[in-house]
Parts: C-alpha cells; structure tokens; sequence
C-alpha cells in the first residue's frame, strides 16, 4: 500500500487548550500527509477561521470551551477511520513507524494496539537535542493470552505503551465511551483506565522504530479546570482515602461493564481482574517511590565520597551491570 492508503486509514484526536500556536503547528505538519485530524479545542476562543482555510477536508477543527472529557466524548462520533490514536498538540509522530504499526496491526488480529519507541526534543540554539523518552517501551509488550493477566502484567510494571499507541478504532471508542462516562477526581485517571482497557481487550507491543517525538520544556504544561488534570491529587491517595467509597465502587463498575462489551467471553470475575490491576499499578508506584528515595540517598553519599573523575566511569561500569528494571530504577539511570 502507500502511504497516503495506509495513512488514510488512521484519525488522530487531538485535545487542545490555550495552545493554539503549537496546535496550528502540528495541523500544519499532517495537512499532507494523509490522516484525518480531529482537534478538540477547548480554549476560551478559537482559532481564526480564515487560518484553517484550505487545509482540507480531513482535518476537523472543533472549538468547545468545555471540559476534556465533554470533547472526547463527543468526538466518538466523528471517528469513522479503522485506526485511531491520541495525539498531544505540542507532539508529532514519524509518518513510516505509523505505518509499521498499521502493517504489525494488519498481520496480528490479536493485537489492539502498537506504538514505537519515544524521544523528547528540545529547541535550543537553533539546535535541536533529543533524549530518550521512557526507555522501558524497548521491546515492550503486553502478550499474554488471557485478558486478566495482561491487565495485571502491564500494570505491574506500568509504562504508558497504550494512551498514544495506534489502536483499532472498535476497542478505542469502546474504552473512551465508559471512561468518559464519569469523570473522577485523581490526576490522569483517564489514562490509567485506558491503559488497562486496552490492555484487557487486546495483545499489544511496540516496535522498534521510533514513532513519538514529545516536546520537552518547549512550552509549560496546560492543565486545565477539570476534576482529573489537577496534577496534586494524585490517584494513589484518591484509591486508598476512605471517604471515597462511593466513588471507589462507580470505577469499579465502570471498568467492569467496559470489560464487559471489550471481551464479552473474557473472565467471569471482572471486578477482581479491576481491582488487582489498580493494586498492581499501586504496587509499582510504591516500589518506584522507595527507589527515587534509595537513589537520592546514594547521590548525596556518592557527591560526599566519589571523585568527579571517577563518576562517569563508575556510571558505566553500574549500567554494564544493571541489567534488570528494578537495579536501574534504583540507581535512576533509567531516567
């Protein structure tokens, strides 16, 4: 196929916000490329009209000054394409590793999803540096058979493989239409039940190509007003606070009837695969909490003790060693 039948085939939804200089760009970039582009802006005005003109009937240009989820939401019915994928408004995506996740998708129907490795870039000096962004995608994979597994497995050792992966469009719109059902207050909770969504619905992986470029310290961060983009309540405090029962058993039921319509004849006890996966990813947030404090504790004595000289050498030796998740967490030369 070619690229423009391959591409032809994917939409990318973009949400967007006080943004729009970066979200002209990034329309810009897809404008000839193939894929149809949904953007979802959520600004308090939109974007001069006479600035989209000409760009095409593939790319879509909703203005909405209302919440994330009420754009998404809506946005479900806009998506006609087989393949569909999140797209940040400050970030892009190499066109062939899209199309080496169509053909990987094409020949696997028991894959749902497949993304490539990540880079972060950063203008400076009229230079561009780029560093590896969350190294542990390399040769990741969530391959087990049965859904509960993949749910526990991923959510373990958790790495956002799924939220920006190329996905079929069926198992992505089944996802959203739950979780954006109900909005809860915990930070990025949407993601972490998209992640598991897609995770019980579906094999996945990521190739080795890289696919995600993400912009670092271009731009600050734009949250919004909604209940889940306040980056200080944290979904670790909102799970264990006992005063959120009630909201503690509508996640519950919303994952639950969500793997329902994903894998009709998928486990018996969905409740159960729910709740061990949410405690798998607390297990993992835990243990990544312990390490950051083991390895400020080491910084602070290696700085005491260790010559300058001596640190890069010492760096390379450990990381000759370290070969599992655990020892280079612990040392943070994961990051």
């Amino acid at each position: 196929m070619s690229a423009e039948t391959d591409l032809g085939r994917l939409t990318l939804v973009v949400p967007t916000y006080n943004r729009q200089e970066f979200t002209l760009r990034l329309i810009n970039y897809w404008s000839d490329k193939g894929p149809r582009l949904i953007v979802l802006d959520g600004s308090a005005r939109p974007i001069k009209s006479k600035t989209l003109d000409g760009l095409g009937l593939h790319i879509q240009y909703f203005h909405q000054p209302i919440g994330m989820y009420q754009r998404l939401l809506e946005s479900l019915n806009f998506i006609q394409t087989e393949f569909v994928a999140l797209a940040g408004d400050d970030e892009f995506y190499v066109p062939s590793a899209v199309e080496a996740c169509i053909v990987e998708l094409d020949n696997d129907a028991a894959m749902v999803a497949c993304c490539g490795r990540a880079l972060g870039f950063t203008p400076k000096s009229q230079m561009l540096i780029g560093r590896t962004q969350y190294p542990l995608l390399e040769k990741y994979a969530v391959d087990s058979d049965l859904s509960e597994m993949r749910v526990s497995q991923h959510m373990r050792y958790y790495v956002p493989s799924l939220i920006y992966a190329i996905c079929r469009t069926q198992q992505w719109k089944a996802s959203w239409k739950y979780i954006l059902s109900k909005e809860f207050p915990a930070f990025a909770i949407g993601e972490l039940q998209f992640e598991m969504c897609m995770s019980y619905a579906g094999k996945s992986k990521v190739i080795s190509e890289l696919m995600w470029l993400r912009s670092n310290n271009e731009n600050k961060p734009v949250h919004g007003t909604d209940p889940s983009l306040n980056p200080t309540k944290r979904f670790p405090h909102w799970w264990r606070n006992t005063e959120n029962v009630i909201e503690y058993e509508e996640f519950i039921s919303i994952m639950t009837k969500a793997f329902a319509e994903l894998k009709p004849n998928g486990s018996n006890d969905t409740r159960s695969v729910v709740i061990d996966g949410v405690e798998a990813y607390l297990d993992f947030v835990g243990e990544r909490a312990n390490a950051r404090n083991m390895k400020s504790v080491l910084r602070n004595v290696a700085a005491k003790v260790i010559p300058e000289s001596l640190k890069p050498h010492i760096k390379a030796l450990l990381q000759g060693l370290c070969h599992s998740y655990k020892c280079l967490l612990i040392l943070g030369l994961n990051e």
